[in-house]
C-alpha cells in the first residue's frame, strides 16, 4: 500500500531508520520522511497494515539478541528475573502439590543424597522397613562399602541397590535421581539426608523433583549436613541456596549444560570412586542403628 505524507499528501515518502530510538521499534513505530515537504513523521504498524505487529517486533529483537554475543548475559538475566518473580510462588505451589501427593501414594523408592556412611546406614534401615523398594545411592560410598552396609551387615540383596558416582553436589544428586527414576509414572521418594542439609535440599528438591512430577518425603538423621559429625549444625547459607536454586531453574529450562563442571565428577574419577577397595570395615566407628525420622 502507498504511504501518504500527513502534511502535504504526497506519496513520495521514504523509510527512515532510527537507531537511537529502540523503543519506537519495540512498540511498532516506523519513521518516514517526505521528499516534497521534507517533513518527518511516524506511523504505527496498525496504521500501516491494519493490525499490530508488536509481537513480531519483539520476536525479531529477541532473535537478534540471542543470536549475537549477548545471548549468555541475556539468558542469565532472564533466569534471574524469572526466579525473583515466580520462584517463591512456584516453590509454594510445588510444596502443596508434593504434600498432597505424599499423603495419597505409597513410596516407590529410597534415595540417599551423598554425604557419608551414616546416611547409607539409615537407608539400609528403611530398606528393611520397606522390603519392596529399590535404594538409589547418589554420589555415595564405593560398591565394596555399600555391599558391607547393605548385604553383609543387614542382609539386603544388592540387586535392590543402585549407585551412581558422577554427581558431586546436592543439586546434581537430585538431577541424577530424576534420570534414574525415569518419567511417565507417579513417583514418590523417601529422601535420606541430614537435618542440617535439609533446608537447601528441600528447596532444590521442590524445583528439580517437583518440576518433574516426583513427590518426596524427608527421612532425616541428626547431623550437620557434613560428613564430620563433630561439626556443629551448620544449616545452609541463603546465598548458596539462592545460587543453586537459580541453577536448578536453569537446569529445568536448558538441561545439564547449565550446571558447573565442579558439581559432577569426571567419568574417570567416578569409575575410580565406584571401585575403591574397602580398607578394613568402612562402617567402623559408626552405630549399627541410626536415629531416623520419616516426616510424612
Amino acid at each position: 500500500m502507498a504511504v501518504e505524507c500527513p502534511n502535504c499528501g504526497s506519496v513520495r515518502v521514504y523509510y527512515r531508520r532510527r537507531r537511537a530510538k529502540p523503543l519506537a521499534v519495540l512498540f511498532g513505530q516506523t519513521a518516514f520522511r517526505c521528499k516534497d515537504c521534507k517533513k518527518k513523521f511516524d506511523l504505527s504498524n496498525s496504521e500501516l497494515t491494519g493490525k499490530s505487529l508488536t509481537g513480531w517486533r519483539l520476536q525479531a529483537m529477541a532473535g537478534s539478541l540471542l543470536g549475537g554475543p549477548l545471548w549468555r548475559p541475556v539468558l542469565l538475566v532472564g533466569i534471574v528475573l524469572l526466579a525473583v518473580a515466580a520462584g517463591p510462588r512456584y516453590l509454594r505451589w510445588q510444596e502443596a502439590q508434593r504434600l498432597q501427593q505424599s499423603q495419597t501414594e505409597p513410596p516407590t523408592a529410597i534415595a540417599v543424597l551423598g554425604g557419608g556412611v551414616k546416611r547409607e546406614i539409615a537407608a539400609a534401615q528403611l530398606a528393611r522397613r520397606y522390603p519392596g523398594l529399590p535404594v538409589l545411592v547418589l554420589g555415595g560410598s564405593s560398591q565394596a562399602c555399600l555391599e558391607r552396609i547393605f548385604a553383609l551387615e543387614r542382609g539386603i540383596p544388592m540387586n535392590r541397590v543402585m549407585a551412581e558416582y558422577r554427581s558431586a553436589a546436592t543439586l546434581t544428586n537430585l538431577t541424577a535421581l530424576t534420570a534414574l527414576l525415569g518419567q511417565g509414572k507417579a513417583q514418590k521418594v523417601l529422601l535420606v539426608t541430614d537435618r542440617g542439609n535439609w533446608e537447601r535440599a528441600r528447596t532444590l528438591a521442590n524445583l528439580v523433583l517437583g518440576g518433574n512430577g516426583i513427590a518426596f518425603v524427608p527421612a532425616l538423621i541428626a547431623g550437620s549436613g557434613s560428613i564430620n559429625d563433630n561439626t556443629p549444625l551448620r544449616g545452609e547459607s541463603e546465598q548458596k541456596t539462592l545460587l543453586q536454586s537459580l541453577l536448578a531453574l536453569g537446569w529445568l529450562l536448558v538441561g545439564d549444560a547449565v550446571l558447573p563442571e565442579r558439581m559432577n565428577n569426571p567419568p574417570a574419577r567416578a569409575a575410580q570412586l565406584e571401585k575403591l577397595p574397602e580398607s578394613g570395615a568402612c562402617t567402623d566407628g559408626y552405630p549399627a542403628y541410626v536415629d531416623l525420622a520419616v516426616l510424612e
